[in-house]
């Protein structure tokens, strides 16, 4: 079986290069990491909504006021899109 993965222009097989599989890998993992990170952010929020929460959540995650809002913001959006979906 073949297994071809795209680098922008670039068509290869995997098992071709490892240390770009291994690139891939990790970046694979970083991402699944990322948003279960986005999702702990949220429910640490949804937990306690409470005035001067987003500052506490951005100290803790070493992100800023406005990333978090950032990230809540998208969670919501996508909340809302899933509600409209169904």
């Amino acid at each position: 079986m073949r297994i071809l993965i795209r680098f922008g222009a670039m068509i290869r097989k995997k098992g071709e290069d490892l240390t770009l599989d291994a690139v891939t890998s990790a970046r694979l993992a970083w991402k699944k990491a990322e948003a279960e990170f986005h999702a702990a952010i949220v429910h640490a929020f949804e937990t306690k909504p409470v005035h001067g929460r987003k500052a506490e959540i951005a100290g803790a995650a070493g992100f800023s006021d406005s990333r978090v809002r950032q990230i809540l913001n998208e969670a919501a959006k996508a909340e809302q899109d899933k509600g409209q979906a169904a």
